[in-house]
């Protein structure tokens, strides 16, 4: 079934971080992804250390990267089953950006040929780098939310849903690239911003 668009809705994170110590987190069936079980603090501060503790003592930076839109640890080798991992940080709050009237998103896979002589004349492809785009779009009002970003130059969490009552969202920390201004004689002053990720899209249900 088709989804009205005018119960979509479009978060962006807020200006200051909270602190968080130790918090509890969850592995997948592989024990190599951990997940912060407090889902109101899903989303890290890039600008505080990410301080990861395996049983109670601190774990080298090499052993692990941090998806901080989403709050996870990935470790690049399985951790035992018996190990209890906890993070400590700060997270950040979304909230919703007001007078905004649409928005686009683009997932896209970077394709790479990979054509050899013993394709046969046939094109082969390998699946590359993963990235997100878009733009939002909407009426230009005194306290605009990217403005700022995008003249300090800083990443920001935008929270994206189809449909407010859905709890399916996509999150992501981006680059805000460009804002458009669009005055009219006969109709509100608009503006348009694009984005680019930066780094891992959480889809979250």
């Amino acid at each position: 079934m088709a989804l009205p668009g005018k119960y979509a809705r479009i978060r962006i994170m807020s200006e200051t971080s909270t602190a968080f110590t130790e918090e509890s987190t969850t592995p997948n069936a592989d024990y190599t992804i951990y997940t912060i079980d407090d889902r109101d603090k899903k989303y890290w501060d890039r600008e505080v250390d990410v301080l990861v503790y395996r049983n109670g003592v601190l774990v080298p930076e090499h052993e692990y990267r941090i998806q901080h839109a989403g709050g996870r640890i990935h470790f690049w080798e399985a951790q035992a089953s018996t190990d209890t991992i906890t993070v400590s940080g700060a997270y950040v709050t979304v909230v919703t950006a007001a007078e905004c009237n649409e928005y686009t998103l683009t997932n896209e896979s970077e394709i790479i040929d990979v054509t050899v002589f013993e394709s046969d004349g046939w094109r082969e492809r390998l699946a590359g780098i993963l990235g997100a785009n878009g733009t939002v779009s909407g009426f230009w009002v005194v306290n605009n939310l990217f403005t700022p970003r995008l003249l300090e130059q800083k990443p920001l969490i935008l929270e994206l849903q189809a449909n407010k009552d859905d709890p399916e969202v996509y999150a992501m920390y981006v680059v805000v690239e460009s804002q458009e201004l669009a005055p009219a004689v006969e109709g509100a002053v608009e503006t348009s911003v694009s984005w680019q990720s930066d780094g891992d899209i959480l889809i979250e249900q």
